[in-house]
């Protein structure tokens, strides 16, 4: 039998934006005793917001649909500002996100992202921007990333990096990104980690000038500047790079670096297409249209009362051809809705009709956002939480 949530939703596709759906019959004649209610809008062509309010939680739910084969929907991952910049280590409201781009293109909506360090505001994750790394992926154990390749097409997997360097006389693999600096470590850092490297003097340090990148390759041509031996702290200015070396790493860069060369840096990952946007999270909670909570959870060692208490949630999910992206959350810890288990937001992403799920920051941090307005009830006292990062729907206008 259909899920009788999917049942509502194509029964939607009949109604008016606004449109109060009085889905109680419906219901009745399909699993008697529950009275979910849907409101649907419309909020651009190609995304629909759902808002559903269900009395078995209860749970006040929330959903954005976009359509990628609208062309005038794209998705796009998005850092917390600092100032005026995006910055690694920033935290800042999804609302506060969506405002910043409205000024620069209309926005149809946006849910919060990544877990984070709630000191210093940097995703657990990886994160990825146009085409930008600002962070790895976590490793041992790695963990889910939602992720939008390069041609538009949406994945969910744990990802793998590698940061390859081509030198005048040698090809070495760089070690971190935007990241402390190791014993023998190679760490490369742009200008979302801050106004310097804040490493110490044991080591090199090369200002790299980026004078070509083709993003869609994940491909970068530098030219090196200036270099620092036995220096730290390099600043990072914009359309720099600055390239970190200690110890083995030392040796190998003073050898085979000097001022005026040119210096190619890759990214390279375990999929067939260059990635242009990534968010981590986690667990993944639906594989191939089922719930694979267990199973997922083992592999990226989540705890079990993590899994198994309601909280407020926030997920991502793709439909099974690719073409449609659910941004969800439930609300949670109040009286209208108590939050949901890992097992009952699979299910309820099964139900919106999707293939792969992923499980994001929830509790406090959970908010949806339509255009640029708060449109869920953030469980925090405070109201709306700070984040680290946010996936949020462009609409490109004709």
């Amino acid at each position: 039998m259909m899920p009788v949530l999917q049942i509502i939703l194509l029964l939607l596709q009949m109604l008016q934006p606004g449109q109060v759906v009085p889905v109680v019959e419906v219901f009745q004649a399909v699993q008697a005793g529950q009275n979910p209610v849907v409101v649907t809008d419309t909020l651009a062509p190609g995304l629909v917001h759902y808002h559903i309010t269900d009395s078995r939680g209860p749970w006040n739910i929330n959903v954005l649909e976009a359509n990628l084969a609208n062309p005038s929907v794209r998705l796009k991952v998005v850092k917390a500002a600092s100032g005026d910049r995006e910055a690694l280590y920033a935290m800042e409201r999804t609302s506060s996100m969506t405002r910043r781009y409205a000024e620069k293109t209309r926005v149809g909506g946006a849910v919060n992202a990544d877990f984070y360090n709630m000191e210093n505001g940097a995703p657990v994750n990886m994160h990825i921007s146009d085409g930008v790394p600002l962070r790895r992926p976590t490793l041992n154990p790695g963990r889910s990333v939602f992720m939008m390749f390069e041609d538009g097409t949406p994945d969910i997997r744990v990802p793998e990096m590698q940061i390859r360097l081509r030198l005048r006389s040698a090809n070495l693999n760089i070690t971190g990104l935007n990241e402390a600096r190791m014993e023998n470590g190679l760490v490369l850092y742009n200008s979302y980690y801050g106004n310097s490297t804040g490493s110490n003097r044991y080591g090199t340090e090369v200002m790299l000038r980026l004078i070509d990148e083709d993003r869609s390759a994940g491909r970068l041509t530098l030219v090196a500047d200036s270099i620092f031996r036995d220096s730290g702290n390099t600043a990072i200015r914009n359309g720099y790079y600055v390239l970190s070396a200690h110890g083995s790493s030392y040796n190998g860069i003073n050898r085979s670096v000097s001022a005026g060369d040119t210096v190619r840096v890759s990214y390279h990952y375990n999929s067939e297409r260059t990635i242009a946007q990534a968010a981590g999270g986690l667990p993944k909670i639906v594989c191939d249209g089922a719930d694979c909570v267990d199973a997922s959870a083992e592999k990226e060692s989540v705890r079990r009362a993590f899994i198994t208490t309601r909280h407020p949630r926030t997920a991502v999910g793709i439909s099974e051809n690719r073409d449609r992206i659910f941004l969800v959350t439930v609300d949670g810890r109040q009286q209208t809705s108590t939050g949901m288990s890992l097992y009952e937001l699979a299910s309820l992403m099964v139900d919106l009709g999707a293939w792969h799920a992923l499980n994001l920051d929830g509790g406090g941090s959970t908010t949806l956002v339509t255009g640029t307005k708060v449109a869920n009830l953030p469980s925090d006292p405070t109201g709306e939480r700070p984040v680290s990062n946010a996936i949020i729907i462009l609409i490109d206008d004709e």
